[in-house]
């Protein structure tokens, strides 16, 4: 089992009231204190280890989730928090929240950052009261993206499988990144 160096940095976005933070809680296997909802306050970082299958090696990879506020009072903040970002997590509602919400969180998070779609994935969250097969067909510009229903009271096993492979992608987007800084350090120091 091998160890990746530094954490893959996941960025959930999405609007507010949709269950990000639920979602990132269970990623992360966190446990917060049941009550009634409060919205994140611009952001929570939940760092967890998970297992991924690379190939034909298992790895475990240092994720570094970053459940971003829905409110658009820290839009000045999410400069700083896409710096460094390997992988984005939509999330919506598909029971209040549309396709153009969607559309939007891909414009302010993936189109500014150049990720891949392979490096997005979208969760159609129904919360513990939506139907578990809603869902919204997906914008255009997202037609690539993995988007799985989720809802935590129905096939969670079905989320984790999501999160692995999108971790797999995430971590071989990370191991390219770092090629390509050593290649560059390499030509600037003459090869030396």
């Amino acid at each position: 089992l091998e160890i990746m160096e530094g954490g893959l940095k996941v960025v959930a976005v999405g609007n507010q009231g949709c269950g990000k933070t639920a979602l990132c809680n269970f990623l992360a296997d966190f446990q917060e204190q049941p009550g009634a909802y409060k919205p994140t306050v611009a952001v929570r970082i939940l760092e967890f280890e998970r297992d991924i299958t690379v190939g034909t090696k298992k790895k475990t990879v240092n994720v570094e989730l970053w459940d971003v506020s829905g409110d658009r009072q820290y839009e000045g903040c999410w400069p700083g928090i896409q710096k460094d970002m390997l992988g984005c997590i939509l999330v919506y509602n598909p029971g209040k929240d549309d396709e153009s919400d969607l559309e939007q969180w891909w414009q302010w998070f993936v189109k500014p950052t150049g990720l891949k779609e392979s490096q997005c994935l979208v969760f159609a969250h129904t919360g513990k009261d939506g139907d578990p097969h809603a869902t919204k067909k997906m914008p255009k510009c997202m037609n690539k993206v993995t988007s799985i229903t989720t809802s935590l009271d129905d096939d969670t096993d079905k989320i984790k499988r999501a999160l692995d492979a999108f971790l797999v992608q995430v971590n071989n987007a990370a191991s390219e990144v770092r090629r390509k800084e050593e290649e560059s350090m390499l030509e600037t120091t003459g090869g030396r």
